[in-house]
């Protein structure tokens, strides 16, 4: 099956069918952002960003951009939306929370958005979560079918510093896929300030 209808934006949620060994690597790659959402010592929530490759791009907006702008009106947006996040919740929305060396379910998405700037296509959402964190956090992105390739935005690190009372940086971690075994993924790892809870 090949991207080039209305189905191409479930790439993330169904790979569109290219599901063997021979086509597992990766054919999407998107720059991942988190910030998360602290109250009273629990993490409540996670801001998350996705901004796509220029071929995956091409391919969803080729169908959703239909004035063919490079960006996308609020009809478009709604359309792609509607699409875009629907089976995404089955695959815990490519993101792996980890408090204090433990690794929980990553939580109930919402404030699901869409958009598309010079060509590029960018997406988020909000991860509902309820947990308590003594001194560290990680986020990881990750697709068990190594379809999709998340690394994290240049940005985040320093945006999540200075907006938070935790120093965080970019880590890589040893993952295992479905159909390559181990491979590298990158996610981003907080430690409160002081390193004390």
């Amino acid at each position: 099956m090949r991207p080039g209808t209305a189905g191409a934006a479930l790439v993330l949620a169904a790979g569109i069918g290219l599901s063997s060994s021979a086509v597992a690597h990766p054919h999407v790659f998107v720059d991942t952002g988190f910030v998360p959402v602290f109250e009273d010592g629990r993490l409540v929530g996670v801001e998350t960003s996705w901004r796509f490759d220029p071929i995956y791009s091409e391919v969803v907006l080729a169908d959703f951009d239909l004035d063919g702008d490079g960006a996308l009106n609020a009809d478009e947006r709604s359309a792609l939306v509607g699409v875009f996040f629907a089976e995404l919740g089955d695959y815990g929305y490519f993101t792996r929370v980890g408090i204090d060396g433990e690794w929980h379910q990553s939580g109930i998405a919402s404030d699901f958005w869409v958009g598309a700037e010079d060509g590029i296509l960018s997406a988020g959402f909000t991860l509902r979560t309820d947990l308590p964190v003594a001194d560290t956090v990680e986020f990881v992105p990750f697709d068990e079918e190594h379809f999709i390739a998340f690394q994290i935005a240049d940005d985040t690190v320093i945006a999540v510093q200075a907006s938070t009372a935790w120093t965080c940086e970019a880590r890589r971690y040893d993952l295992v896929s479905w159909y390559f075994g181990p491979v590298t993924g990158h996610g981003m790892a907080c430690e409160r300030a002081g390193g004390t809870s």
